[in-house]
């Protein structure tokens, strides 16, 4: 699931948020106060990759950090392309033990992907199983609850995986009493320094604006607009804390997804692109009872609220989508839309291009003249919109999607960075740097396994952090 950028914070957000997600060192299981079971287990799997991965490295009390690409001799995993996407894991002791609790650590030491994702735990050589349920595709302890039971031998099912890569355990921990929140505390990442900027204020603010959602799924950089649809999440005010940390949900999308979100300049409400799948629409305002507004839910449209949830407005309609909502200056909002009838040259979408309107939706105008797609506006320290655009005549296909700038009653567009840039293909996702003339920005690929904020992310990568923002 995804966050969204701050307004003259954003880069101390990303620093934080990323933070937060990853950096850390490998944490030792043993140092819990309940005793783990496990290391004193002969252990044994139905697929070992190669000697690299084998089945004892998973009670060894070593947990790679998330994606550090170094799990070797710390992490077991199958072999997939051998035996398919299930494999068994067995621990077995010389005498039964109570057990209450299994706790599992995935293979995230590569990417995220390599977790399992459904199971069954049998007790010794029953037929059914004592437990079963589906973990996530995250990082850190997973628990099992088992009712008290005694047992010789354990045996842990794994039915499936998020991903299409080599699924396994950084660690598979047994405890015949469950350890507190607090004891498996010990085995993630402590805070960062920079969580704990954030936390005591030192950025200029505590709570960022987030999205919740599931990952994108894309066969192209451009088409995020068109696919990938996958329902649930919500927008939400996350809190980090020393006590813990607070996710609050101000806008709920079960059946819906919302793709990007942005703050305004005063910290006080949110412009966001949702699509709500066919769900009811809420009855629209008054001065847009003149605009069509046939099958909006069944594509991304623009809305806005106040930063706890209260004054949801849908500001517009219609038979196409819009979306990458970003505040202006002047109290407008510039966004994208493709209802202007064209399309991808060599693929069967639609090309969005820039537009912006009032912040009650009132006079949408187009800014681009472009013929191809536009991507992820934002606003530059000077007031200037700055975006990608994809150029294609008389160059090649895949890159020159590059960043461009306008102001935002149309005047002066002009190429900012990119323009005869072969590799990488793609700059967007394009942001201020608070203070200075430079930007950060992302770059990706044009197809097949592209990745961005707002735009998509791979079976590889998982969830995707969204730009933060402060509130």
């Amino acid at each position: 699931m995804r966050f969204q950028n701050c307004r003259h914070a954003r880069i101390g957000a990303v620093l934080a948020a990323c933070c937060v997600l990853s950096a850390s060192v490998a944490r030792d299981i043993k140092a819990a106060t309940v005793e783990n079971l496990a290391p004193k287990a002969t252990v044994s799997a139905s697929s070992e990759y190669d000697g690299r991965y084998l089945a004892k490295f998973a009670v060894d009390g070593n947990i790679p950090d998330a994606e550090c690409k170094q799990d070797e001799r710390q992490a077991w995993c199958i072999h997939r392309q051998k035996v398919g996407d299930q494999g068994t894991f067995t621990l077995e002791w010389p005498a039964a033990i109570d057990v209450a609790e299994v706790v599992y650590f995935g293979r995230t030491g590569q990417v995220l992907a390599e977790c399992f994702k459904d199971y069954e735990v049998y007790a010794d050589d029953a037929k059914t199983p004592i437990a079963k349920g589906a973990f996530k595709m995250v990082h850190g302890p997973q628990r099992i609850k088992i009712a008290k039971t005694k047992a010789r031998k354990l045996t842990l099912k794994f039915l499936n995986s998020h991903g299409p890569y080599n699924p396994g355990a950084s660690e598979i921990a047994v405890y015949a009493t469950s350890p507190s929140d607090k004891q498996l505390g010990k085995f993630l990442p402590p805070p960062s320094k920079l969580k704990e900027k954030l936390i005591d204020g030192d950025f200029g603010f505590k709570k960022l604006l987030v999205i919740k959602r599931k990952p994108l799924r894309l066969s192209h950089v451009y088409v995020y607009h068109a696919e990938g649809f996958s329902p649930g999440g919500g927008l939400c005010i996350y809190e980090p804390g020393r006590d813990g940390d607070e996710l609050r949900e101000i806008v709920a999308s079960p059946e819906g997804m919302i793709i990007d979100c942005d703050l305004s300049y005063n910290g006080r409400e949110v412009v966001f692109s949702w699509k709500r799948g066919g769900g009811q629409m809420l009855r629209p305002n008054r001065m847009l009872e003149e605009v069509d507004r046939t099958n909006s839910d069944n594509n991304y449209q623009i809305w806005r609220c106040n930063v706890d949830g209260s004054n949801l407005t849908q500001l517009t309609f219609g038979r196409h989508n819009n979306l990458n909502a970003c505040w202006l200056p002047d109290g407008g909002i510039a966004f994208l839309s493709d209802r202007k009838p064209a399309y991808a040259y060599c693929f069967v979408t639609t090309s969005p291009v820039l537009y912006r309107m009032d912040r009650d939706g009132k006079n949408q105008k187009r800014l681009s003249s472009n013929y191809l797609m536009d991507f992820t506006p934002s606003v530059l320290n000077d007031g200037r919109i700055i975006y990608t655009r994809w150029e294609y005549v008389d160059k090649a296909a895949c890159p020159i999607q590059s960043l461009w700038s306008i102001n935002p009653d149309g005047t002066g567009l002009s190429g900012y960075y990119g323009n005869r840039v072969l590799a990488p293909g793609t700059f967007m996702e394009a942001q201020p740097i608070p203070g200075t003339d430079e930007i950060l920005c992302l770059a990706t690929n044009h197809k097949a396994r592209a990745a961005a904020g707002s735009a998509s992310s791979t079976a590889a990568a998982g969830p995707t952090p969204k730009r933060p923002s402060a509130t």
